[in-house]
């Protein structure tokens, strides 16, 4: 992707963020993010509800707040505000639990799927989109029914 691809992009995604109250920056650190699709999938264990919270939180944080979601501590601090309680949270972070269940999940979207970008849509486990994609992709694919 060319600078002025990346201007543009950059561009579009925050005209379309302002207008859902989503305030995008572009300072943030990046990072590993094993750790909180790990802390994801713990989540998941406990209840939708709070591993959708947890996810709004991690995107807040990266793309909003300009936080290291790469960091045990700010995942730490995300995953209570969201429900969890911090001690298994800590426990969960420093061991290796469900690991191999996002190592695998990685491998199978990078071999089977032939995606590596973010954000990655499937749309009733038939229409797949990578990347930032314009909305009239969505529009064509949802008036397909």
């Amino acid at each position: 992707m060319t600078l002025e691809q990346r201007t543009s992009l950059f561009s579009r995604m925050n005209q379309i963020g302002r207008s859902v109250g989503i305030h995008f920056k572009g300072g943030g650190m990046i990072g590993n993010t094993r750790d909180a699709h790990r802390l994801v999938h713990l989540c998941g264990t406990q209840s939708p509800e709070v591993q959708s919270a947890l996810v709004e939180k991690v995107l807040e944080a990266y793309h909003e707040l300009e936080k290291d979601i790469s960091s045990k501590e700010v995942l730490t601090e995300l995953a209570v505000d969201a429900g969890l309680d911090g001690k298994q949270v800590r426990e969960w972070l420093d061991s290796e639990l469900a690991a191999d269940v996002v190592d695998e999940e990685a491998r199978k979207n990078k071999e089977e799927e032939g995606n590596t970008g973010v954000p990655r849509y499937v749309i009733q486990n038939v229409h797949r989109l990578a990347g930032a994609e314009d909305p009239s992709e969505f529009i064509g694919i949802f008036a397909k029914g």
